[in-house]
Order: structure tokens, then C-alpha cells, then sequence
């Protein structure tokens, strides 16, 4: 062994690594947010994976020289994750300068350039997965608390990003991460040249790094290029940095009556990560009121109203509105940046403005009836974008709407506005949500409990527990033929004035109020199904199967589940020229540990599968997706590494690798029970036992799952070292797609699924281990 390189490999080293791969995971996050309009969580996650499944493999080629020739690498490796961390944004920018993931199927330049980026991001991981795999596979009688130190620099790198993002913007938390490899090389005592050249670099990118491009076909983009246009910002946050813009003809009027002649405001314009997110209005401008020109103050028409709960309003106008109609107005803004920008603007003592989740603020137990609930708009002027229709949107679930009526007065209703599309695809799912929502809440008349409201462009709906009296009906028709609009429901109030191409909404809002509801649903050709908490998808239109029929009606820029499975094949191909094909000249040995093969398969999908559940389940009590990823991953990383450290004395055997595996798999079948008796009442708990209620649940369940992977390496370790990188490359390749398919899973069946597949996971690695014959290396 080389004089002094056994000290390169201490714990703290590899925790600082494992820091700074997970903190490049969530930076990388909400840089796609803002490239490309999502974050895309599972491709990054799958990306980190894929560094860890190469690193395996390349070590594996090295089979002759373990525990001789390898520690000299760790530090070389260390240094050049430090280089090419640094190096990202220079090398990403000129490749996301024109990449439009929407265009795939169309453009095979945006393949070359999706692949040259997945190229660029994949190497920072690839370099320190390296080092890891170093770490694990020449000290495995140290497995133990290297694991640990991984799992616990991991949760810290988790947590820390979130930190970091609220006071930096993405590309420049990522070359800020770069030092912390040049510190995890020091313990290796890396040549000077090379520390040298490694630093220099680092510091270079670091004041040069530029901005990451945005793509020319987002809100902001199109914005800035109006006249006499007055930028300010980014603001950075986790949940997306904020821009303002105001131009003299960026106006806001939606759906403006066309009976209207006064003037049309240009309030300052709120976007998060380069999309329209709200409008500035102060309360002293002369067109404040704006909104009341709209369909989107028929609630206001149909009578008077106290209370009034505005959720994610993303701006003023609603405000000013419901301020002007009603004697309390409370308002809920999930983005902090956006609520810090509107209260200065709200000067009436009647309005009281949160910086809290929708979701999770419909819980509280001190919220008052409430006589008007309005929810935010959905659909977009024109529709959704792209990788957009990936998205969940947890706000527009039957679980979510139940929780706004239970805080209903029994006069109140829930309010929506929706932009119709062409073909039809958010306005019915509007209606189908309401429809199930009432009939949900024991109304069997759905039609005799709703309003509907038609401008040129968009669609406002009303739902209540109380069926509209004759009283509302008449106001309802007034308001309507004073400013224009149509009443699409209750039918035949007066004749159309906005004459539509057919009676396509007609006969649906008809069918879907209706004891038809399952008919039309079935016969429709886009899945407007009303969605749950299980799949809240609420963008997300095509059928599971959909053919070129289906596609066909839609523009290139919505096809977001096809831009997935794009994806999942891309990463696919990684794998096999990446992972596996250099392993393929190998392939004879595994036959001296044939178990390799199906255990590390189930451990790395198991574990998989339950993390990105758990993700989605959290999101409704934590709030935001990222924080979400960022929170669970730092509770299961901690939870992992404490039952690492714990297990570490254990004697490795398959009798014990097939019993903790068997208990993980009956773990992930009871799981979905009782979150789904846990997480409503966390979310009526205040924020710290919220999060800490949560974060313990999350350990309880991470603890165990520490053990099986160590033991298993150790098990390795005892019969045939030569595997332990074959084990590695195998536990990644798998994880690297088990990311993307169990999105696509959750998709067509809801997230319910993964704690089943991850069952069955980690039942294929009992069974697998458990077939084992017990040898004497193993000390049975």
C-alpha cells in the first residue's frame, strides 16, 4: 500500500462528496424549472444514478488491481468532480441556448443537444460517484460508516441546497459547490500540480460562469421584447426565482367584457421561472377594479359575501376585487417572493395575506366559514406547455376541493376560471372535478348546485352546497347580458352571445352535471377524468395507449408524457453503453456469485420506487416538489446512514440479508395505509410538528433500509471482492431507471403503485438472498 493514501479515504471526505452530489441534484432541479418549464426531478436523480452505475463498471474493468492500484485514484477523481462541477454552467449554457425539449419528436437536433447536456451534467457524478465506489469497494470491511457518512453528506447536501437557493440562483449555488470537492481530496493528499490545476479552473468558472439560457418561448422571453420593457430581478428561491416586467402595452384584462370602454391597465407582470405567475395592481390605480369586467366576478353577482379565501391568487386584482364586495378577505400566496412583492400593495385593513401552502392552509382548524372560496385559474391562455403537463398541481384534486368545502359556509362557494382550449381539455376537467366533488360531498344533483359562465375565452364556474335559488338565477342573467357573457348553465337563461363552432361544451357540461358523467368520460377522446391525490396530473390529458389519433389534436407543445417516455428511453440507451456494456466482457464471473444479480436489482429498485412515492405523498404535506425532494431525501438519508452505523457490527449472511429484506417488503405494503390515516392529520398540525412529524415517520421507515445494502456489500466482500463493483454498477443501473418508470407508472396507475412494486422489489432480493447456501467465510 502506498505510504500515507490510507488516509485519504475518512469519513468526513466522503461525506463532503456526497454533499456536494446532492446539492448539484436540486440546483440542477431548478435550473431545468427555469430552461425548460419542469423540474424533472427523476431525469436528475436518474442522471446522479447513472454516475454511480459507470463508476462501478469502470472499477469493475480494474478487477485485477483492487486493494492495490485504485486508492490513488480517489483524489484524482475528487478533482476532477471539483473541475467539472465548476465547469457546468460554461459548458451547459451554450447547449440549453436553444434546446426545446417540447421539440424531440420533431427536431433531431434537440436529441443532440438533450444528449450533449445529459453528457455535461452526468460527469460531476460520474467523477464522484467514482470515488465513492473507490471508498466502498477497497475498504469493505469499513462499509459501515463510509455508508453512513455518505447517507448523513447526502441529507446535509439535501437540506443545504434549499439554503443556498434562497440566496443564489442556481447556476451559482453549482459553482459554489465545486470547493467543497477540492476539501473532500485534501485527507488524499493529491499531487500539487494537479491540486493546483484543479483549483485554478475551479476559480476561473466560478467568476465566469455565465447565466443559464431561457428558452425564447417563455412568458418572460416574449415579454421583454415589448417595447419600452422595465425588467427587475431574478429574485432566486427554491420555488423558482421571480422576474418583473412592465411594459406600457403589457396590459392586463382576461376576458375582458366587450361591452368595457374604459382604459386597460399595464400593471407590473410576476413570472416564476420565465412564466406568467400574476399582475401587480395597486389599490389606488384607477383600473383596480379591472376584474369586475370579467367573468371572474360572478360569485360577486349572484349576491353578497363576508368572507372571502383567495388561493395562489399570484398577484392583486383578485384582491382589490373581493376586497371592494366583501367585509374580509384572506389571501393565501404559496411563493414567499411573489407574497413580499403584493403586500405592499394590499393598504385595506380587511385583507390578511399568508405566505403559506393552499393546500395545507385549508387544514387549519381556526379558518372561519368561509362564503367564497376561489381557487386560482388553470389552463393558460392557450394552453399548457410541454414538460408543464408533467407536472401535479395537488390544489385541483377531489381530495383538495373537499378539503375547501368543509370550510364552506352553507350559502359559500368554490369559484374556478378556466381558458378554453381547443379541442376542450381543461374546462371539462374543471367541471368533472366539481361534478365528483359534489356528488362526493352526498349531493346527487350536481346540476341543480352549479353556474357557468362564458366569455370570449375563458370559462368561470361556481359550486356550492346549496342549489341556486331563483333570486341568483335572475341576477345570474343580468350580469350576464350586461356584460356580454353567455350562461352555460343553468341552460336556456338567454341566447348564446359568444357563438361557438359546435355544442361540444354544451353537451359535455350537460353530461358531466348528469347521471352521464361515466359515459361521457369513457366516449371523450382526451382523459378528462376529475384527478385525486393519487394522480394529480391535472395538465396531463392523454389516455393511457393514446395513438397518433390522440396525439394528433394536440400541438407538439403538449405532449408531455411523450417527451417522458422519450426520456426513459434516452437513459435506457445510457445505461447499456455506460453501465452494462463495459461490463459484458465479465459477465463469466458472476456466475461464482450468482445472487449478485437479483438482490442488488431488488435493494436498488425497492428503494427507489418507495423514494420517489414518498416524494409525491410529502408534497401535499411539506408544500413545493423541491422542497419536498430536498426534505425527503434529507429525512431517508439520515434514517439510512443511522441504521448503517447501527448494523455495522452485524455478521453479514443470506439468512439475515433475506430476512431484512423480506421486512422492508412488508414495510412498503403497509405503507400507503397508514400515510393515508398520518399525513391528513399532520396537516392540521402546526408547521413544527408538520415537519417534524413528518421527519421522524420518514426516519422510522429510513432506519432498516440503511442495513440491507452494507451487509450485502460485506457479504461480497467475504465470498468474491472482485463483485463489489459489479454490485454497484448493478444497484445504479437499475435505480437509474426505476426514476423514470416509476413516473411513468404513477401516471397510468397513481402513485399507490410504487409501494407495491417497491414490495415487490425487495421481495425478489429475499427471495434471492434467501436462496443462498451459507458457506463458512460467511461465519454461520
Amino acid at each position: 500500500m502506498t505510504p500515507g493514501v490510507s488516509t485519504a479515504m475518512t469519513p468526513l471526505s466522503i461525506a463532503l462528496v456526497s454533499f456536494l452530489m446532492l446539492a448539484l441534484q436540486i440546483a440542477w432541479m431548478r435550473a431545468l424549472g427555469h430552461a425548460q418549464g419542469h423540474p424533472l426531478a427523476y431525469v436528475i436523480i436518474s442522471l446522479a444514478l447513472l454516475g454511480f452505475g459507470a463508476g462501478g463498471s469502470v472499477l469493475t474493468l480494474w478487477e485485477h488491481r483492487i486493494r492495490t492500484a485504485l486508492e490513488p485514484l480517489y483524489a484524482p477523481a475528487l478533482l476532477l468532480c471539483a473541475a467539472s462541477t465548476a465547469l457546468l454552467p460554461a459548458l451547459a449554457s451554450p447547449l440549453l441556448d436553444g434546446l426545446e425539449v417540447d421539440l424531440l419528436g420533431i427536431d433531431r437536433l434537440q436529441g443532440l443537444r438533450l444528449g450533449g447536456l445529459g453528457a455535461v451534467l452526468f460527469l460531476p457524478f460520474f467523477f464522484g460517484a467514482t470515488a465513492l465506489s473507490i471508498a466502498f469497494t477497497t475498504r469493505p470491511e469499513r462499509i459501515g460508516p463510509f455508508y453512513a457518512a455518505n447517507l448523513a453528506g447526502s441529507a446535509a447536501g439535501a437540506a443545504g441546497s434549499l439554503l443556498l437557493l434562497h440566496v443564489a440562483l442556481p447556476e451559482h449555488v453549482m459553482t459554489g459547490l465545486a470547493p467543497v470537492a477540492l476539501l473532500a481530496a485534501f485527507p488524499a493528499r493529491p499531487r500539487p500540480a494537479l491540486l493546483a490545476a484543479a483549483a485554478l479552473i475551479t476559480v476561473l468558472a466560478m467568476v465566469l460562469a455565465p447565466p443559464l439560457p431561457r428558452s425564447p418561448y417563455k412568458d418572460l422571453s416574449q415579454a421583454l421584447l415589448l417595447p419600452d420593457a422595465v425588467h427587475r430581478g431574478p429574485l432566486p428561491h427554491p420555488f423558482g426565482r421571480v422576474d418583473l416586467v412592465t411594459s406600457p402595452i403589457l396590459r392586463y384584462a382576461p376576458d375582458l367584457s366587450l361591452h368595457y370602454a374604459g382604459d386597460v391597465p399595464a400593471p407590473p407582470h410576476v413570472f416564476v421561472d420565465g412564466e406568467g405567475a400574476g399582475h401587480l395592481l395597486a389599490s389606488d390605480d384607477e383600473s383596480a377594479l379591472i376584474l369586475s369586467e370579467t367573468p371572474r366576478s360572478l360569485p360577486f353577482a349572484l349576491g353578497p359575501v363576508s368572507q372571502v379565501l383567495c388561493l395562489a391568487p399570484g398577484g392583486t386584482p383578485m384582491l382589490h376585487l373581493a376586497d371592494s364586495r366583501a367585509s374580509r378577505v384572506t389571501a393565501v400566496e404559496p411563493h414567499p417572493r411573489i407574497a413580499a412583492l403584493m403586500a405592499p400593495l394590499l393598504d385595506s385593513p380587511d385583507i390578511e395575506l399568508h405566505a403559506a401552502d393552499p393546500r395545507v392552509f385549508l387544514s387549519r382548524a381556526d379558518l372561519p366559514p368561509q362564503d367564497l372560496i376561489v381557487f386560482p385559474e388553470r389552463g393558460l391562455f392557450g394552453g399548457p406547455a410541454g414538460l408543464q403537463t408533467l407536472g401535479e398541481d395537488p390544489l385541483f384534486t377531489v381530495e383538495a376541493l373537499r378539503a375547501a368545502w368543509a370550510r364552506l359556509s352553507p350559502s359559500g362557494w368554490l369559484a374556478f376560471q378556466a381558458w378554453l382550449d381547443a379541442p376542450l381539455r381543461h374546462a371539462p376537467r374543471i367541471i368533472d372535478l366539481a361534478a365528483q366533488t359534489l356528488r362526493a360531498e352526498g349531493i346527487a344533483d350536481p346540476a341543480a348546485h352549479v353556474a357557468i359562465l362564458r366569455g370570449w375565452g375563458s370559462l368561470s364556474l361556481i359550486a356550492g352546497p346549496a342549489p341556486l335559488s331563483e333570486a341568483q338565477r335572475s341576477r345570474l342573467t343580468a350580469f350576464a347580458a350586461g356584460k356580454g357573457f353567455d350562461v352555460l348553465w343553468p341552460p336556456g337563461s338567454a341566447p348564446p352571445v359568444h357563438q361557438a363552432a359546435d355544442d361540444t361544451l354544451s353537451d359535455l357540461i350537460r353530461a358531466l352535471l348528469g347521471p352521464g358523467a361515466d359515459d361521457a368520460r369513457r366516449r371523450y377522446r382526451f382523459d378528462i377524468r376529475a384527478p385525486t391525490d393519487d394522480r394529480p396530473f391535472f395538465n396531463q390529458f392523454l389516455r393511457p395507449g393514446a395513438g397518433d389519433e390522440a396525439l394528433a389534436f394536440l400541438s407538439v407543445s403538449e405532449r408531455g408524457l411523450v417527451i417522458l417516455r422519450g426520456l426513459t428511453g434516452g437513459l435506457a440507451a445510457a445505461v447499456l453503453l455506460l453501465v452494462l456494456a463495459p461490463l459484458l466482457p465479465l459477465r463469466d464471473s458472476l456466475a461464482r456469485a450468482p445472487f449478485t444479480l437479483p438482490v442488488f436489482i431488488g435493494l436498488g429498485a425497492g428503494f427507489m420506487f418507495f423514494e420517489i412515492a414518498l416524494i409525491q405523498r410529502f408534497t401535499l404535506l411539506w408544500g413545493h416538489p423541491v422542497v419536498s425532494a430536498a426534505l425527503v431525501i434529507t429525512a431517508l438519508m439520515c434514517g439510512m446512514g443511522m441504521g448503517s452505523a447501527a448494523g455495522r457490527n452485524r455478521t453479514a449472511t443470506p439468512r439475515r440479508l433475506a430476512g431484512l429484506a423480506l421486512a422492508l417488503a412488508l414495510m412498503q405494503a403497509m405503507l400507503l395505509p397508514v400515510l393515508g390515516r398520518l399525513l391528513p392529520r399532520l396537516l392540521e398540525a402546526p408547521a413544527a410538528i408538520r415537519f417534524g412529524g413528518g421527519g421522524l415517520f420518514l426516519l422510522a421507515c429510513a432506519v432498516p433500509m440503511g442495513l440491507p445494502f452494507p451487509m450485502g456489500i460485506r457479504l461480497l466482500a467475504r465470498r468474491d471482492p472482485r463483485h463489489i463493483p459489479w454490485a454497484c454498477g448493478i444497484d445504479g443501473a437499475v435505480a437509474v431507471m426505476a426514476a423514470p418508470a416509476a413516473a411513468l407508472l404513477a401516471y397510468r396507475a397513481g402513485y399507490a403503485s410504487l409501494s407495491f412494486v417497491s414490495a415487490a422489489a425487495y421481495l425478489l432480493a429475499a427471495l434471492s438472498a434467501g436462496a443462498v447456501r451459507p458457506i463458512a467465510a460467511d461465519g454461520c
